[in-house]
């Protein structure tokens, strides 16, 4: 048979069997072999089953490793455990001495407090000063606006943005040649108007002669025509009938002369109102002619001008803004608990519903890019700035009123400085308020430090009954010691020998460590401990402090706050029911979880 030269690739040579062209016979011991080598390994994987897949048929029983995994190991375990926690021993906790009962120990077992003493505002001499932002308004800020049409013809050279102006100086001038003529005009109109009104004034004049005369000649013709009544017989009728007609005709004539009177009189008024119109024009049109020229309104800086030369403006065309420098306007916004306190000072009995207490305020103002460099101004709170609330702050808007820009305090030295209207107080200044109040109610002074979270504070009230009760737990716990120690067969007397000799030789130790201290170290610790620097008293949580506003003063041990050399944080509170009055003392340091009926406590009050 023809067999082929080159190898077989079986699967022990790659991963997957290749066919390859041989013999049957050679196919036939190939296929062979591997079904042995799939037997061989399917046994391998029975025998490393657990004895109990073994037992149920799967393959054959390892009894050995099943003994060794799951019963002898952690047999050996627990014997091992075993043995470790006896070599060890019981643990046991050192003896202790009993408490000592003394005065001494007993105050120091109390727990440490730091404590200062709560001033109220009035002994404390200090101001009550609500601090709120504000921003620099102009008092009165002028639009200068064109009251009639033209072109602008000239322009003064202080005219310019930032030039300081007086009132009535002259800015801005406006052709006048049609107001002119209109003056003109009006004038010729009046004195036409007035020569009319002196020609009918003389006629009535006249008038008031005739009518005069023609009363006389009336009067003689009564008298001559009662004389021919009187004659009797001697005068014929035609005589007396003559005197009648004479008598109806002077009659006739008055009454056409004061006809003529009284249409001369209306004539007169309406001459004479013709000319108070003429007179009328004849000011508007001069008033025109001078609102020609356009003057300052008012003393103060021009912030903007919109008009040149050759421009023509019409009426109300606003042509130059000025602002009145000789005094400030800040305008800020308080928030209603604010505004209460502003509300609530003294001497405020008399205002209306939309008035404020005129209240001192101080202006703050830091300088940028200078250090330190603060500036003062005084000024008045006057009042509202509006009615109502501001509904996007939810805050009063309030207007204060500085009324010497120009004079600046230094807030460190308190010196007044005189200084130009470039570096006076100007609008658009970010500025601090701090308003100078006078409240009615009692407040007090209390350590920022010694308010807890939810407006608490810890008071200590000095009390004898808060070193008996440390005293009392003491004494039962002293006595269930001793009782201990009998039980147990302990000599207290040698294990209190032994702790003190103990403690004889760390003082030692900490002596010559102490050796290499700098001079800086704080040996105030190791002190003995003074049990007259103490005083035993009760700590309780009182809940009834309202914090109003912040202060920086000085701590309240040399002469009450009296200088500001070292200033530290403080609030002004109001304490209800009294809770917390003038030379109450709260805690500032941490005690943990205070009881409502409150921890007996130590702390160094100065006698």
């Amino acid at each position: 048979m023809h067999s082929s030269t080159e190898p077989s690739v079986t699967d022990s040579d790659a991963g997957d069997p290749v066919v390859s062209a041989e013999s049957p016979e050679d196919l036939a011991s190939e296929n062979t072999s591997r079904v042995e080598r799939e037997q061989a390994s399917t046994s391998s994987l029975q025998a490393a089953k657990s004895p109990t897949d073994s037992l149920s048929g799967s393959g054959p029983v390892r009894w050995d490793r099943f003994l060794l995994y799951n019963v002898a190991i952690p047999i050996l375990l627990v014997v091992a455990g075993i043995s470790v926690m006896k070599l060890l021993g019981k643990a046991t906790a050192d003896p202790q001495l009993p408490p000592q009962l003394d005065a001494a120990s007993v105050l120091q077992s109390l727990p440490e407090t730091r404590i200062e003493q709560v001033r109220s505002l009035a002994s404390s001499e200090l101001q009550l000063e609500l601090m709120v932002d504000g921003n620099v308004v102009p008092f009165i800020e002028s639009f200068v606006a064109a009251e009639v049409s033209g072109r602008v013809v000239e322009k003064m050279p202080i005219c310019e943005p930032g030039t300081i102006v007086r009132e009535g100086d002259l800015l801005i001038k406006i052709d006048d040649t049609d107001y002119q003529l209109e003056v003109d005009r009006l004038t010729k109109l009046k004195e036409r108007e007035g020569n009319a009104l002196a020609e009918v004034q003389q006629q009535v004049v006249n008038a008031d002669r005739s009518i005069e005369l023609a009363k006389k000649d009336e009067m003689l013709q009564q008298a001559d025509l009662k004389r021919q009544i009187d004659l009797g017989g001697f005068a014929s009728n035609a005589e007396i009938d003559q005197a009648k007609k004479a008598l109806i005709q002077s009659q006739q004539q008055v009454l056409e002369l004061q006809n003529q009177r009284d249409l001369l009189n209306k004539t007169r008024y309406r001459l004479e109102s013709s000319l108070q119109l003429a007179e009328t024009n004849l000011r508007v049109a001069r008033t025109n002619l001078a609102r020609c020229e356009v003057h300052s309104p008012i003393s103060g800086v021009i912030s903007s001008e919109r008009v040149d030369v050759n421009a023509f403006v019409n009426r109300g065309t606003v042509l130059v803004t000025i602002e009145d420098t000789s005094k400030a306007e800040v305008a800020a916004n308080l928030r209603m608990d604010q505004l209460y306190w502003v509300i609530n000072q003294n001497g405020n009995d008399q205002l209306t519903q939309y008035e404020l207490p005129q209240t001192k305020a101080i202006i703050e103002y830091k300088v940028a890019g200078r250090q330190g460099v603060v500036r003062h101004w005084d000024a008045m709170l006057m009042s509202y700035d509006g009615v109502g609330m501001d509904p996007s702050t939810r805050t009063v808007p309030v207007r204060l009123i500085v009324d010497k820009p120009s004079v600046v305090r230094d807030a460190v030295t308190g010196k007044t400085i005189m200084v130009d209207q470039t570096n006076a107080l100007m609008r658009g200044m970010y500025v601090r308020v701090r308003l100078q109040l006078d409240p009615k109610d009692d407040l007090v002074i209390v350590p920022a430090k010694a308010l807890r979270p939810g407006n608490k504070v810890w008071k200590f009230t000095p009390n004898q009954t808060a070193f008996d009760s440390r005293l009392k737990e003491l004494t039962q716990k002293a006595e269930m010691m001793i009782s201990e120690a009998k039980k147990k067969d302990i000599d207290l007397v040698a294990l209190a020998k032994e702790q003190e000799e103990k403690q004889l030789q760390e003082d030692q130790e900490s002596q010559g460590a102490d050796s290499g201290l700098t001079e800086g170290t704080d040996l105030a610790s190791k002190a003995a401990f003074d049990p007259e620097s103490w005083t035993a008293g009760w700590v309780k949580t009182s809940q009834s402090l309202y914090p109003i506003e912040s202060l920086l003063v000085e701590p309240a041990n040399a002469d009450a706050f009296a200088t500001r050399a070292k200033k530290r944080d403080y609030w002004v509170c109001q304490a209800a029911d009294g809770e917390i009055k003038d030379g109450d003392y709260v805690v500032l340091s941490q005690l943990g979880v205070v009881p409502q009926e409150g921890i007996a406590a130590r702390a160094n009050v100065e006698k």
